[in-house]
């Protein structure tokens, strides 16, 4: 707001109403543009203040709406906003990305053809991983996608390949953010836990319609496993480059 081109704002309401003023004992003047101006400033450094506490966290408001009246409505200096945007761009991109994805037909931003240049064709895999009777294995099949091959063990005889990158940060999230107080209810995987005989984790693999139970040291195992797997740089650079194309997802 403060690096438009134009002290003075004709979108003064509508800024100040976006960021949840109308809704305070303030009102803005119909004839005196500097009241404007600063109630704007003042509604915009209180929703800031409100954003920092933790734990009772507020929106602050369209956000975007504010943004996109300002860039093209009045204008910001071009080199300017790339300073201003600089150290939000991840951020920026990974939405942008993700949008792609949600548009596209879930496809990531990267060129349709084979890619000679793709570091990730040169990055050495490391070992299978294990830990109890799960293993942990990867391949470049599909490059530049990572697969991710799951071994659930002798006694369930059952196999598993993650091999895009949207099921796989969902089952990361899933295994690392799911607290069990309730059902993981995702686009690729679903996860409850039973009490009934003891702790019991059923993992369902929705594509392959099949159920997997775990008791609790072996699905403790299973997040081990993967905990370890993505504390190796070679797979933190793969997922980092897979995040780039695909932007947020879990």
């Amino acid at each position: 707001y403060q690096n438009r081109k134009k002290h003075a704002s004709k979108h003064a309401w509508y800024y100040f109403g976006n960021l949840g003023g109308h809704f305070t004992e303030v009102r803005l003047s119909d004839d005196d543009a500097e009241q404007r101006h600063q109630a704007v400033l003042k509604q915009i450094s209180h929703r800031k203040e409100l954003l920092k506490p933790a734990e009772k966290w507020q929106n602050p408001g369209t956000i975007g709406r504010c943004f996109l009246a300002a860039i093209s409505d009045e204008g910001v200096e071009s080199t300017r906003l790339d300073q201003i945007l600089a150290p939000y761009w991840p951020t920026l991109w990974g939405l942008a990305a993700r949008g792609h994805w949600v548009r596209h037909d879930r496809q990531p931003v990267r060129p349709t053809g084979p890619n000679e240049d793709d570091f990730r064709r040169r990055i050495i895999l490391p070992d299978p991983l294990k830990v109890d009777d799960l293993k942990l294995s990867f391949t470049t099949t599909a490059c530049p996608e990572l697969g991710v091959y799951i071994d659930f063990g002798p006694t369930r005889r059952v196999n598993y390949l993650i091999a895009r990158y949207s099921d796989l940060a969902e089952f990361r999230a899933m295994l690392e953010g799911w607290s069990a107080k309730r059902s993981w209810n995702g686009r690729h995987f679903l996860t409850t836990l039973s009490k009934e005989k003891g702790p019991t984790f059923t993992l369902w693999l929705r594509q392959n319609d099949i159920g997997i139970d775990f008791t609790e040291n072996e699905w403790n195992a299973l997040r081990e496993l993967f905990q370890k797997a993505w504390a190796i740089p070679e797979l933190q650079r793969w997922m980092k480059e897979l995040q780039s194309e695909y932007g947020e997802q879990g």
